[in-house]
């Protein structure tokens, strides 16, 4: 007898999205999302794969939930993506080694939804931060020159 798709088996499901490969085609990094009714949102984290072994199992590389876009460092070391986590959320708050894009005049006031930036190893490791844009940023390619390139949405 078939069992009818109920509500909260949606929530049990995961959707990936965004495959990309590594520069020299030996990895395979992508996002993995879940619905979360509680928070009304979905979690989000970047997993990888090693597509030159073929017989390992995939690696999350993000546990915050909070992970958006995302896309290989020139070299394929490392992940940079954007995400919201809370912790760099705060107002005015900025971490060591953490830099602020755009500018600010006088009397201009804070846009509310900012973007920050990250990289992490894709062997694991904790995730740096890197910049905040005060603009949100739906999707980002590295550059060779050690630049980034950005889409922002207004």
């Amino acid at each position: 007898m078939n069992k009818r798709v109920e509500f909260q088996d949606l929530l049990k499901y995961r959707f990936l999205s965004s495959p990309r490969f590594s520069p020299d085609g030996s990895k395979i990094a992508f996002a993995v999302h879940r619905g979360d009714l509680e928070d009304n949102r979905y979690i989000s984290n970047i997993w990888v794969y090693d597509l030159s072994n073929g017989s390992g199992k995939p690696a999350q590389l993000t546990s915050s939930g909070f992970e958006r876009a995302f896309c290989w460092s020139v070299d394929g070391t490392k992940i940079l993506f954007v995400s919201e986590r809370p912790s760099l959320k705060k107002e005015g708050q900025k971490k060591e080694g953490q830099k602020k894009v755009g500018q600010e005049g006088e009397g201009q006031e804070e846009k509310k939804k900012t973007a920050a930036l990250y990289a992490i190893g894709v062997d694991g490791g904790e995730a740096l931060p890197l910049a905040v844009v005060p603009e949100p940023v739906v999707a980002l390619w590295a550059l060779s020159d050690d630049r980034l390139l950005l889409k922002t949405v207004n």
